[in-house]
């Protein structure tokens, strides 16, 4: 699809890593950890041990999470990991553990898979049943990532919902996989500042991943294999008047993806409202959409993008093959 784009609308993480998709030997990356903390639930020492001999970390934490620095990957390729409190490494007891799969080098040429979600976090039993289909549709055999469409936890985005609505119900994806996030509108009625959103995830600023440094998490790209994602903030974009300041930083990381010819093939780009729907929302009536459409969409077909996914509208709606329709 070179020269047309398909959308469509569909209605960080317990443990994740970054790879630098932009060097051409990605060796660090940062995991972070929900949850962590001592068996009396104060802040203490969390062992972190791989099975990378050269691998060995012990990170003083903030109660409930903590970023830990690795050093020394490789691309391409699993490590497995083990979480232990101060007390359970001095008795050498086994607490949690898992495995992440390193990006691979920028340029690879190998298959990848994505899961999308949006609107999903109501922590009932339709979003339990749209996960036990995705494990059944893969065969169990987990994609390399989740793209999530926004509106993470229902109704408000504060943190207790999020615990139940979005670490809840994919903690036990979230030790294998990295879990990519966009704001939505409910991630934000809880008027908070900042919002839980913020404050529970931990998402690329400075280019970690791949793609332009964008400063803020509100909006990042980054780098799987020869895939470039680009992430945007379709909600305070648009209501906090920092637009200009996402379209700016839009033009120079799809710039850099252009430069960087056949070595990122595929570009991807989510967020939350979507561009074009008659759903439970009309593209041509909401200011959120509207502006997704007329300011964002031209910038990403000049720039070659094969897919949009988006969010909001509640229902399955895909598009014709669309260009130069705004």
């Amino acid at each position: 699809m070179p020269n047309d784009s398909v959308w469509v609308g569909s209605a960080m993480p317990n443990d994740s890593v970054w790879m630098d998709g932009g060097s051409g030997n990605p060796s660090h990356g940062e995991m972070y950890v929900k949850g962590a903390t001592q068996d009396d639930g104060k802040e203490g020492t969390v062992y972190v041990t791989f099975d990378h001999p050269a691998m060995a970390a012990s990170v003083q934490g903030e109660p409930g999470s903590l970023l830990i620095d690795v050093e020394g990957l490789s691309p391409g390729r699993v490590y497995l990991y083990l979480l232990q409190s101060a007390r359970e490494h001095s008795y050498g007891v086994e607490a949690c553990g898992g495995n992440f799969t390193t990006s691979p080098l920028l340029g690879s040429g190998l298959s990848l898979r994505l899961w999308a979600i949006g609107d999903s976090g109501h922590s009932n039993e339709y979003q339990a049943a749209v996960k036990h289909a995705y494990l059944l549709q893969s065969g169990y055999k987990l994609t390399d990532a989740v793209l999530v469409l926004g509106d993470l936890a229902y109704d408000g985005g504060y943190e207790a919902e999020m615990d139940t609505s979005f670490f809840g119900s994919y903690q036990d994806l979230m030790s294998w996989i990295p879990f990519w996030t966009a704001l939505g509108n409910h991630d934000v009625f809880n008027g908070l500042d900042p919002y839980p959103y913020y404050q529970l995830l931990t998402l690329p600023t400075e280019g970690e991943a791949g793609g332009h440094p964008s400063g803020t998490e509100a909006y990042y790209s980054f780098d799987l294999g020869q895939v470039h994602v680009v992430c945007l903030d379709s909600m305070d974009s648009v209501h906090r008047g920092t637009m200009a300041e996402m379209l700016a930083w839009l033009d120079q990381d799809l710039a850099a993806f252009r430069a960087a010819g056949a070595a990122t093939h595929w570009l991807i780009a989510f967020f939350h409202h979507p561009p074009y729907s008659k759903g439970s929302h009309d593209s041509d009536v909401k200011v959120e959409m509207t502006r997704m459409r007329e300011e964002v969409v031209p910038r990403l077909e000049l720039a070659g993008v094969d897919l949009v996914i988006s969010g909001h509208s509640h229902g399955y709606e895909r598009s014709f093959l669309l260009k130069a329709f705004y």
